[in-house]
């Protein structure tokens, strides 16, 4: 006779089984109509758009060429995927049962985790172990209540090894790292719930985050877990939110901003640090990497107890701020990712290769006309561009919402709480949302512009941290990077020497990895007409190392200026901050010092032209843009003529509205009077006298500014061809024909090959 409660057993094995075959068949039919939409050329046709043929969808690979639109260590679609476009299983309707059913088992995989946690200890005798319940940590009956009445039926992995840690007698300190969307927030919110004593009435825990909303949200969390412990109290210290003059606070758990909280338990005296028993840091790497807050969360630190228990959690972990979270946890359990499994394996993601900005608005167009299921997060780099994409689907009739940094604390919840309740399907914004905001119907995130540190390079934690933001608690989601035609450049750029040293160096190759110099091998004209200019970028916009084309070195890499052995860096003249656009210079053109311009009364500065690029995006150390001239200004420096032409992208948002110097006015008021300004002032912090100006500082317009753009390309050609003193410069070339300094490639290789490759990284400037 058949054990009945085996067979029970199996019956609903098989049902669970079943119902979740069931989920992932209608998230792989998601992902698929989705991805689907994405065959620009099919939906163009459709449409009846004509002209050149479109963007296509690509799969992000591992290998160099698409390394910007998916970091090391980004997962590829799967093998098994459905083929963009196909259609997928028709989804079954679902009976408010199975609806019930379904929901719990969607809950359970939100917090499951195929990745490895590593668990370092400082105190091999500290006992570890993990569990594979709530009910097995004997929470507080209460407690456990709100647990499971927030959908939780069982730990995640980051919840099963760390609540155990953290929950022991006595307190360990803990720095513990997991994927986004994996359960950290809920963790050390029951950690810090369990940890209050509501007998006495005065601050016990204290949770830091880096801004208003991801503080809110922690809140939320605390308020729906804490909702059985009646008397558990909270407090909000964000924005808004004050105390009266000599209040005693009396809430058990404050949740807040390190500037606020700082000013509540320092300046104030609203409650006395060295009774806190908990100190959490939320997003731990933005706490510790930023260094207002950084300087703040030390204050705090200083105030607390010795055996205040610590815990930092976080998506990420640079080495440098883990050696910082170290320095200050004493003795901490740690739980990180191998660094290999940091990516989002539930995440698909994809690039788009777009020519230039309208096509990327056809992408995100057509993108955006597929979203039949959840909703989509759209990043971009700048305010600008995302109100310029905001506007432009306004007119096309689409209904989206923009979070950007201006927007007022209100105005910001205001747009978090449309979102959430799908008035929008689509929220266009910057960085501000890149961590921790959670709305679970997201299911696409586009990198509208990919993500860039301030030195131009490729940001991986942004990145990661921003496509976290869809696939929430392992549910599968996609993200698409949209890789417009300066990003996939044809040049590539290989560093040499240690960033920061004067051994470092950035050197250029052509597509097929042959090494050139970006001076004589770059060509000047982009186009056949001769409208569109290459611009080699030295400096990224907001940067302050002093970088320059390296004229006397064998194939004129990009380095860093140096003065009496140190490296230079531009000060921030109030109120900019270093270079106030893309700094950079046009290739294949020489100001020539034995030249007297009759225009200026001057004579050349022996450099290539310099270019200033005043469009929206802030471009990348060695970046080629496509630029068009708009005008230039000539500055006196020491007595010779330097040149500034003033261009923007053509790929700019902008670029259609700018074609002279006029516009300039026009389009970026205030501009041209605070670009003579900056070049004006910026010597003056090294004790040098302001810089002079032709033509009292006017800016010419483009019709001069090109000309005199030519001139120096005569005078290049002069220089290359041998016909005029080199002046020091090193002109070893690859494609000019006749050129003297004309190499083959393999010696062009070997002068790459034996540039140094080591350096002593100098402090950072605090400038």
């Amino acid at each position: 006779m058949a054990d009945p409660s085996a067979e029970s057993g199996a019956t609903a094995a098989t049902a669970t089984a079943t119902t979740e075959n069931w989920v992932k068949k209608a998230e792989d039919q998601e992902i698929s109509t989705l991805v689907g939409g994405l065959n620009l050329e099919k939906k163009d046709k459709e449409n009846g758009a004509g002209g050149e043929t479109p963007a296509t969808s690509q799969p992000a690979t591992e290998n160099g060429a698409h390394a910007a639109a998916a970091p090391a260590g980004a997962s590829a679609p799967a093998a098994g995927a459905p083929p963009p476009g196909s259609s997928g299983e028709e989804i079954e309707t679902v009976n408010p049962a199975d609806a019930s059913l379904l929901m719990k088992i969607i809950r359970k995989g939100l917090v499951e985790s195929k990745l490895d946690l590593e668990v370092q200890r400082k105190d091999p005798s500290s006992p570890l172990h993990s569990v594979k319940s709530f009910e097995a940590l004997h929470l507080k009956p209460e407690l456990l209540q709100g647990v499971y009445a927030m959908g939780f039926n069982a730990p995640s992995k980051i919840q099963e090894t760390a609540l155990p840690t953290l929950l022991a007698d006595p307190p360990q300190n803990m720095i513990a790292q997991s994927q986004s969307g994996t359960g950290k927030t809920a963790a050390f919110v029951l950690a810090m719930i369990s940890r209050v004593d509501p007998r006495k009435n005065y601050p016990q825990v204290i949770c830091l985050s880096p801004t208003y909303e991801l503080a809110i949200q922690t809140g939320e969390v605390a308020a729906k877990m804490s909702k059985f412990c009646r008397d558990v109290r909270l407090r909000f210290a964000v924005r808004g939110e004050d105390v009266a003059k000599g209040e005693r606070l009396t809430d058990h758990i404050i949740i807040g901003t390190p500037g606020k909280l700082m000013d509540w338990g320092i300046k104030f005296r609203a409650f006395d640090l060295r009774k806190i028993s908990v100190f959490v840091l939320d997003e731990a790497d933005v706490m510790i990497a930023t260094q207002g807050h950084q300087d703040q969360c030390i204050r705090i630190h200083k105030q607390l107890p010795p055996t205040c228990q610590m815990m930092f959690f976080s998506a990420t972990y640079e080495k440098e701020v883990m050696e910082f979270a170290e320095y200050i946890v004493p003795n901490p359990i740690i739980i990180r990712l191998a660094r290999e499994q940091e990516s989002l394996d539930n995440i698909k993601q994809y690039y788009v290769k777009c020519r230039d900005q309208n096509e990327k608005y056809q992408a995100i167009s057509n993108i955006y006309g597929v979203i039949t299921v959840g909703q989509a997060i759209i990043f971009c780099h700048t305010r600008k561009t995302a109100g310029w994409l905001a506007e432009r689907m306004s007119k096309d009739g689409h209904s989206v919402a923009v979070l950007s940094g201006e927007l007022t604390v209100d105005q910001r919840l205001a747009v978090l709480d449309r979102f959430r309740a799908g008035l929008e399907k689509v929220l266009i914004t910057t960085n501000v949302l890149s961590r921790g905001i959670d709305v679970a119907q997201v299911t696409i995130v586009v990198n509208f512009d990919l993500p860039m540190d301030q030195n131009g390079r490729a940001d991986c934690e942004t990145y990661l941290h921003r496509i976290g933001r869809t696939g929430r608690f392992g549910k599968s989601g996609i993200a698409i990077n949209l890789v417009e035609a300066m990003t996939a450049s044809k040049y590539q750029i290989s560093e040499r020497g240690a960033p920061n040293s004067t051994d470092y160096r950035v050197y250029f190759k052509n597509e097929n990895g042959q090494a050139i110099s970006p001076l004589h091998d770059i060509p000047l004209y982009a186009n056949d007409a001769r409208t569109v200019y290459n611009m080699v970028v030295e400096v990224p916009r907001w940067t302050n190392a002093k970088m320059e084309i390296s004229l006397g070195e064998g194939l004129n890499p990009i380095k860093q200026d140096v003065k009496k052995g140190k490296l230079r860096f531009v000060a921030n003249c109030f109120p900019h901050h270093g270079y106030i656009w893309n700094y950079g210079a046009f290739p294949q053109t020489w100001e020539n010092p034995d030249h007297l311009d009759a225009n200026t009364g001057c004579k050349g500065d022996n450099d290539p032209i310099d270019v200033l690029e005043i469009g929206s995006r802030v471009a990348r150390r060695g970046d080629v843009l496509q630029v068009k001239i708009l005008g230039t200004i000539a500055l006196i420096d020491e007595g010779e003529t330097d040149w500034k032409v003033i261009t923007i992208s053509v790929n700019d948002p902008l670029a259609d509205q700018v074609n002279d110097i006029n516009d300039v006015e026009t389009v970026f008021p205030g501009l041209l009077k605070a670009s003579v300004e900056w070049f004006k002032i910026y010597k003056i912090p090294d004790g040098k006298p302001e810089n002079q100006f032709a033509f009292n500082g006017e800016a010419k317009d483009a019709a001069f500014a090109i000309k005199t753009v030519e001139e120096t390309h005569r005078f290049w050609q002069q220089l290359v061809n041998k016909e005029v003193e080199n002046n020091g410069i090193s002109c070893l070339n690859t494609t000019v024909d006749g050129s003297p300094y004309l190499v083959a490639n393999d010696a062009a290789n070997e002068v790459f090959a034996k540039s140094s490759d080591g350096g002593n990284p100098e402090p950072l400037s605090e400038t």
